[in-house]
């Protein structure tokens, strides 16, 4: 069975866009990870960096795994960078926020993932891991990052200490000011993904995300301290279980300041109980 994956990691973005480059640490070598780790398991892997993760290479990039991968067939795509939220021009949203990936020239709204999540076809399955804030569905809620109890006591790599703790967000103030300066550019791709908004993948999808959407997710300096337990768990193979039994390894493992979320769509029973990374 084929099976491909794209990776994308942003310690930096667009400063003409974004107003700086919001530098992080750890994304890049997050991306680097999940390459190695696809690569490992049969994956034929592309991976996106810094000024070359653009909204256009992106949408390439997956449109053209969708036009290779059939029933049968594996796609894996993992993000690692700032996520955010933007003002939602249009109406169509609930809360009239869009939830984004922060790529290098602007922010990809969730409705346009999911419009490229609905070009792989039935039968394919989809694993999808982001390590950013507000990953579930992002919902801004400050975090203060003092100490808190971890569920079963700390389990991996211990999380950032407070005077090194970064976090991967865009500050709320900052994005709008990114939406102000750009209203229009933002405007039309949520119009156009809006066409598909309500249309159920095809695909099974997992996802796995490093945060609940009212939590920001940590840069732990040489990887997401989300991919850093991710990392840990998986154990260069080592690991046994399912998605399911990785996604409750990791629910013990952090803490209850950024717990990781588990999302499925499609048909994705048989999916989510399978070895990760298997294709």
């Amino acid at each position: 069975m084929a099976a491909l994956s794209v990776h994308v990691g942003l310690n930096r973005v667009s400063a003409a866009h974004y107003g700086s480059e919001q530098p992080l640490r750890g994304a890049i070598a997050d991306a680097q990870a999940m390459q190695a780790i696809a690569s490992a398991n049969g994956f034929t892997a592309t991976l996106l960096l810094d000024e070359a993760a653009t909204v256009l290479a992106v949408s390439q990039a997956s449109a053209a795994a969708a036009a290779r991968l059939g029933p049968g067939d594996t796609f894996f795509f993992s993000y690692a960078g700032h996520g955010s939220q933007l003002f939602d021009g249009t109406g169509d949203e609930p809360d009239s926020l869009n939830e984004t990936l922060c790529l290098f020239d602007r922010m990809l709204l969730d409705d346009e993932l999911h419009g490229l999540l609905l070009g792989f076809d039935a039968g394919v399955r989809a694993l999808v891991i982001t390590d950013s804030c507000h990953s579930a569905s992002a919902t801004r809620f400050l975090i203060d990052p003092g100490a808190e109890e971890f569920p079963n006591g700390i389990i991996g790599p211990a999380y950032p200490a407070l005077d090194d703790v970064r976090f991967r967000q865009i500050e709320e103030a900052t994005a709008r000011e990114i939406y102000g300066a750009s209203a229009s550019r933002y405007d039309e791709a949520s119009l156009l993904a809006g066409a598909y908004r309500q249309t159920d993948l095809r695909c099974a999808k997992v996802h796995l995300a490093a945060c609940q959407d009212d939590q920001l997710a940590a840069d732990a300096g040489d990887h997401g301290y989300f991919t850093k337990q991710l990392l840990h768990h998986w154990d260069q193979g080592a690991f046994a279980g399912s998605y399911a039994d990785l996604f409750r390894a990791l629910e013990r493992a952090m803490p209850r300041r950024q717990r990781p979320n588990l999302e499925t769509g499609g048909d994705a029973a048989l999916f989510v109980s399978q070895r990760p990374f298997s294709t």
